[in-house]
């Protein structure tokens, strides 16, 4: 999915998640140490207050031997850290001493019973039983009048848990510590150290320093998200005018130079950064690639040049072997009959303008353009022309060359010249292609409308790698010398003649090539 995106957009969904979730962590991991720093606080009150309530509960015990509920009501005071603050004695729990029960006491003590019996929930209990501090949390019947289900304690076993969600906004933590009795406690209660005598109930609401939290946190929020739409207004600006517009410039330029070639100037200004940097490198790697395409190109024009002569020296073979025998045998023989000496002449000649054929051969191949020079055939007498002009030079080879045409010496209309140049290159290919000598064979066979010629040599074959570019230029495998110009000259020849040629080859087994040339009348 990632893959198709542009880079900023790679950006913004890989780092926005992490980014919020970054924010949404500290945010929560902010409001439960607040939270916790809430109930630590709650906690530290409970428990000063209820140091107070016991300390005040033995002076008065110690001096004036009853409680003073008017003095402990003032300690609780609406609006203050402490709400609902009661203080629970019974009369089974205190075992006062025997001296201690008169009828008044025992009288209040059972009208403080039947008062605080509505505050006597399991959490006092409890406290009572266990002689362990209890926590709760409760909602505050003035935040939700309506609904009596809210009103019930929740007991907490931990402070550490956190506060319950739904007491958020109407939370108040109850607390019930219980008042253990201590040795001084033993000359007025018949008990043993550790014994519960009463509890201190009393609730510290939380709900108003939650809420700020929670406005606290909301603001945050809304602040954070306002200066992430700045930073990324801002960051957005930044990347495209320092990153996305040079990028896309630089692939703008590469994409052009990629279609237009190397020589298409590199556009586009970039800053001196890492950027800037790369478009300077790519700059001098396009320089160096149009030196290195310039030598290349250089090399092969030269190389090409090398082959081309190379080549025309391979079609030149068998006319300067025949010039040079021709010399070479009027130069032994100063005596030779003068109608010998005139055939010699005649070879000598009739192979220079060979080679001046040859020339221009080459260079209207080169030129894409060829002037055919139409003439009636005989079939033999054109093979055996062919014959007497290679068989010098196959003998010095030690390749025999024979010839199969038909009696009656059918007739067709071709260029005799260039035709036979055709047939000539498939002769010196095949001579190319055993070194150590063989036999080639020339079959002639005229059919309906049609006239072939065959030339099948003793070879290894043409290889599998190079038939389907055989007629291609400068195809030259198996060939001791020479480009590949014949076979791509003689196709075009053939092709021009309104005719086809094909081979047929095997490793090991030779090949034959085919000309098949459609049957002309003379004008």
């Amino acid at each position: 999915m990632l893959r198709n995106l542009s880079i900023s957009a790679k950006i913004f969904v890989l780092l926005a998640p992490l980014f919020l979730l970054t924010f949404a962590l500290v945010i929560y991991f902010n409001y439960r140490t607040e939270e916790q720093q809430i109930l630590d606080q709650a906690q530290s009150a409970a428990l000063a207050q209820s140091n107070t309530i016991k300390r005040t509960l033995v002076h008065l015990m110690t001096k004036y031997e009853e409680v003073d509920d008017k003095l402990l009501a003032q300690i609780s005071q609406p609006g203050g850290d402490v709400e609902n603050l009661q203080v629970m004695f019974f009369l089974d729990s205190l075992r006062l001493m025997e001296d201690f029960l008169t009828g008044d006491r025992i009288a209040k003590l059972r009208q403080r019973e039947e008062r605080l019996l509505p505050f006597h929930t399991s959490l006092t209990r409890s406290a009572f039983s266990a002689g362990e501090t209890e926590w709760a949390v409760t909602c505050d019947p003035k935040k939700h009048p309506d609904d009596p289900q809210r009103h019930g304690d929740q007991a907490l076993t931990s402070l550490d848990m956190g506060l319950p969600w739904e007491y958020w906004n109407c939370g108040k933590l109850r607390i019930v510590l219980p008042f253990k009795a201590e040795s001084r406690c033993q000359s007025c209660h018949d008990v043993q150290v550790g014994h519960v005598l009463g509890a201190a109930s009393m609730d510290i609401p939380f709900y108003a320093t939650t809420g700020a939290i929670r406005s606290n946190a909301l603001r945050s929020a809304g602040l954070f998200l306002s200066l992430s739409a700045v930073v990324i207004v801002i960051g957005g600006f930044t990347f495209r005018r320092y990153v996305g517009r040079p990028i896309r410039q630089l692939v703008h330029a590469t994409t052009l130079i990629g279609e237009r070639g190397l020589d298409e100037s590199m556009t586009g200004s970039y800053d001196n950064d890492e950027i800037g940097t790369l478009a300077e490198t790519f700059r001098q790697t396009q320089r160096r690639l149009r030196e290195a395409q310039e030598e290349l190109v250089r090399r092969e024009r030269l190389s090409t040049i090398g082959q081309m002569a190379s080549g025309i020296i391979h079609d030149f073979r068998n006319p300067m072997t025949n010039i040079s025998v021709g010399l070479q045998i009027i130069e032994r023989q100063p005596t030779l009959p003068e109608s010998k000496r005139s055939e010699l002449f005649g070879l000598v000649r009739e192979s220079l303008e060979r080679m001046v054929r040859m020339t221009q051969e080459l260079l209207e191949y080169a030129r894409g353009e060829t002037r055919l020079e139409l003439s009636p055939v005989d079939l033999c007498d054109f093979v055996k022309g062919i014959e007497a002009y290679v068989r010098p030079h196959l003998d010095e080879h030690r390749i025999t060359l024979s010839i199969q045409c038909p009696p009656s010496g059918p007739q067709t209309v071709f260029d005799r010249e260039r035709m036979a140049r055709s047939i000539i290159n498939l002769i010196n290919n095949a001579q190319d292609a055993m070194p150590q000598g063989g036999s080639i064979r020339i079959d002639v066979t005229a059919g309906s409308g049609t006239v072939a010629f065959s030339v099948t040599d003793n070879g290894p074959g043409i290889p599998d790698k190079i038939r389907d570019t055989l007629f291609d230029p400068f195809v030259t495998h198996g060939k001791s010398k020479g480009t590949g110009l014949g076979l791509a000259i003689t196709r075009r020849v053939i092709e021009q003649h309104g005719g086809s040629i094909r081979y047929e080859s095997r490793p090991g087994d030779g090949t034959t090539f085919v000309i098949t040339l459609p049957t002309l009348k003379a004008a």
